[in-house]
């Protein structure tokens, strides 16, 4: 009988030592999960994080991010100043608009200083349009560099869903600063104070250039200013969303999308049938217009060779499938050279909407036309002189097709022409014979695009 309080004794003993060991092994479980949630934060601010990270804080924290708030740029020079996240409950959290299509896509698939801006302002000025002004900013100029981030952004763009775009402003801007901390180069120094400036910007707006998106600049948002430069309301994530979820026509401009190819898989994966408009200038003219904005420094030439590489590729993948009924390709590219769009600005725009609205229930059912009264409006506004300013919008269209042949350097422009002579070639732009053909106007410097083009 002696026997038996001792074994009650052990049993209890043995659950007293399993109740200890579970509430160890508990207790280790919630510090590791909240040791790696610290050294994430120790890493990169909470909203640095990458969408994996976020995902992984989430499900073992059991909170999701809130809204942001709109923080001072100080904010990000100073590492000290945390920002801090509170635990917002699900159910109270805006629910995201979900994807609808009753929506098309447009992406103006271009380089620097070929004029898309002043292209993109047709689009901008529609009503039914929602108008996104190079979203890849945040990246890497490099075609080779960040590809699938640069797909994922486009992707959730296409889908009006800007969350990717979100993520890139925040990684690049603390990959900026944390540069800034172990440059040594003065030239350097000053680009990536400007380079976080502007993506200090970029988060403040929720969104890159939001002053260039003229949905986001309606009395809606911005009931007293006199512009959008002026406005002092920031729109929200899903506010945004929400716009662009509106439009029947979503276009992005983006001088950093390079290869049509990229977009090869975004129909399959959104849902949308991608257009694309592919924009090109003489190459003669870009390079001089690259040179005047980095103020006479760089090689014109090799950073051209390039571009014109891109354009050629880009023309040459069209060509190849030109034929291919079952191309994804088919019916959905659309050549335009930035010097036809300048000669007969009624013609492309009746081209565009033809382009558009073919195969497209969604725009037909609008009776969508890109020579909207807005866009007139906008276009007898803005087509008489030339804006002060590099980026400007505004263009003298009259002089501008031909401007550049009276300020390049003849050695430039022969230097040029012959690092892109394949890309002429395809997109019918003639070479100089001799210096003097550059102000002898009696000679054109274009050739008519044939049809199949």
């Amino acid at each position: 009988m002696r026997w038996k309080p001792l074994c009650m004794l052990q049993g209890f003993a043995c659950i007293a030592v399993f109740m200890f060991l579970l509430v160890f092994w508990l207790s280790s479980e919630a510090k590791s999960s909240q040791n790696l949630y610290k050294q994430l934060r120790q890493r990169r601010n909470f909203e640095l994080l990458t969408v994996n990270e976020r995902l992984f804080v989430e499900k073992n924290q059991n909170f999701v991010v809130p809204k942001q708030q709109v923080i001072p740029a100080n904010s990000f020079v100073n590492e000290k100043v945390q920002t801090k996240v509170a635990v917002v409950p699900v159910q109270n959290v805006e629910e995201v608009p979900k994807a609808s299509n009753q929506r098309e896509a447009l992406l103006i698939l271009t380089s620097m200083r070929t004029g898309s801006s002043f292209t993109g302002q047709f689009f901008n000025q529609h009503p039914d349009v929602f108008y996104i002004f190079e979203p890849l900013f945040p990246f890497h100029d490099s075609c080779k560099i960040a590809v699938e981030k640069k797909i994922e952004v486009l992707e959730g763009l296409i889908n009006c869903n800007f969350t990717a775009l979100k993520f890139s402003v925040d990684e690049s801007l603390y990959n900026a600063q944390q540069l800034l901390k172990v440059e040594q180069s003065a030239s350097n120094l000053d680009h990536l104070k400007r380079r976080i400036k502007n993506l200090q910007t970029c988060k403040q707006s929720t969104i890159c250039f939001r002053q260039s998106t003229k949905a986001l600049c309606g009395k809606d948002f911005c009931p007293h200013a006199p512009s959008c430069s002026k406005c002092k309301t920031v729109p929200t994530m899903t506010q945004i969303e929400r716009k662009c979820q509106e439009a029947k026509l979503v276009v992005i401009k983006s001088v950093r999308t390079c290869h049509v190819d990229w977009l090869s898989k975004t129909y399959s994966r959104t849902g949308i049938p991608v257009k694309i408009l592919h924009l090109v200038r003489d190459p003669r003219a870009t390079g001089l217009s690259r040179l005047t904005m980095h103020k006479g420094l760089g090689n014109a030439t090799h950073e051209m060779l390039g571009n014109c590489q891109i354009d050629a590729k880009n023309m040459e993948t069209r060509q190849a499938v030109a034929i291919k009924n079952d191309h994804w390709l088919t019916k959905r590219y659309m050549l335009a050279r930035y010097e036809d769009i300048l000669s007969n600005v009624a013609q492309f725009l009746d081209d565009v909407t033809e382009f558009l609205t073919r195969d497209s229930s969604v725009l037909k059912s609008a009776s969508f036309n890109l020579t909207h009264p807005e866009v007139t409006k906008w276009f007898k506004t803005n087509s008489r002189t030339s804006g002060a300013s590099i980026y400007s919008t505004s263009r003298n269209i009259s002089k501008q097709a031909s401007k550049w042949r009276k300020t390049i350097q003849p050695s430039l422009a022969f230097s040029i022409q012959k690092a892109c002579e394949h890309m002429m070639s395809l997109f019918g732009y003639k070479p100089l014979k001799r210096p003097a053909d550059l102000l002898d106007w009696s000679i054109s410097l274009l050739s008519p695009l044939s049809k199949t083009v």
